[in-house]
């Protein structure tokens, strides 16, 4: 069972922080369905799946980074050796 505090199985807590449980449908496919679970209540649900479209973009492009330039190892972690290996 899901509660505002968390997940209870035969009363035991299993969290301890409260979380939120955001359910955002997808405007091109409004039958699919995305799960988001944050402690972050301030935030409102359209920021919190504007952070994780975000951050998945961010994990899409290092993803890139790794496989295409084959930059697994990078040899340089300084801005002109990043760019250098990229270029």
């Amino acid at each position: 069972m899901i509660t505002k505090k968390g997940i209870k199985r035969h009363g035991v807590e299993l969290v301890e922080e409260p979380f939120r449980l955001i359910i955002a449908c997808s405007k091109d496919e409004p039958e699919k369905q995305f799960w988001f679970i944050t402690n972050e209540f301030a935030l409102t649900a359209k920021d919190i799946t504007d952070a994780y479209k975000c951050r998945w973009d961010i994990e899409v492009f290092f993803r890139f980074i790794k496989q295409e330039p084959n930059v697994s190892h990078p040899v340089s972690l300084n801005k002109n050796g990043i760019e250098v290996m990229l270029y």
